[in-house]
């Protein structure tokens, strides 16, 4: 069993300001977009039944008992450096850098604490569970390209560029368009994990668990 906490996001920015101008000399460009990977070192809890079975928060197959529980939380950081050029009316932004930090910032594995760690028990709860941290980590290394192209697509969609009162409005806003593409392929990410974590979890998987051992 598994379950994955809600995505933290963390957006942030830099300004460059250029040349005054009475309209906005800026114009769209390719957006040069990075990654850097957030990868938590995976730990591993004793825990009760009870406990175990208070942590997920889905329903176990109908005559199964929680025996394993991984919970991951993926974090992701948005930051973002844009041009900045003064108006008639204010200022206009164009992003020219998004830089992503994304990964699991925990990763939590919690064993039943009934089996002794050298028990075949242990060993196929384990295996079980390794199984879905391999999972999480699949899933998001799939999506990276296409948040890559999302916010590429978003940096020269024509919303850009925008045009506020003052710098900070601009910054804000421009930030907005960005964000909004992260978090849709985000939610994509989690649609995906939750399609491929739960073909993990299945009556017969269970099953395979239970016939590798005889002291349940």
């Amino acid at each position: 069993m598994r379950r994955a906490r809600p995505l933290l996001l963390v957006l942030a920015s830099c300004l460059r300001m250029v040349a005054h101008a009475a309209d906005c000399p800026l114009s769209q460009a390719p957006l040069a977009v990075s990654f850097s990977t957030i990868d938590a070192p995976v730990a591993e809890r004793p825990a009760s039944r009870a406990r175990i079975a208070e942590l997920d928060k889905q329903p176990t197959s109908k005559g199964y008992i929680d025996l394993g529980l991984t919970q991951a939380n993926l974090q992701s950081e948005l930051t973002a450096i844009f041009k900045i050029a003064r108006t008639e009316n204010g200022v206009c932004a164009v992003p020219v850098r998004a830089d992503v930090r994304i990964g699991y910032s925990e990763m939590t594995v919690f064993l039943d604490k009934r089996y002794a760690k050298d028990s075949c028990e242990f060993a196929a709860i384990r295996r079980h569970e390794y199984r879905h941290v391999d999972t999480f980590h699949e899933v998001l290394a799939t999506h990276l390209p296409d948040i890559r192209f999302a916010l590429e697509r978003a940096g020269r969609s024509g919303g850009f560029p925008v045009e506020a009162a003052d710098a900070e409005s601009a910054k804000a806003k421009a930030l907005a368009q960005l964000d909004g593409a992260l978090h849709a392929e985000i939610r994509t990410v989690y649609a995906d994990m939750n399609r491929r974590q739960d073909a993990l979890d299945t009556p017969a998987s269970y099953a395979a668990v239970h016939a590798s051992c005889r002291g349940w």
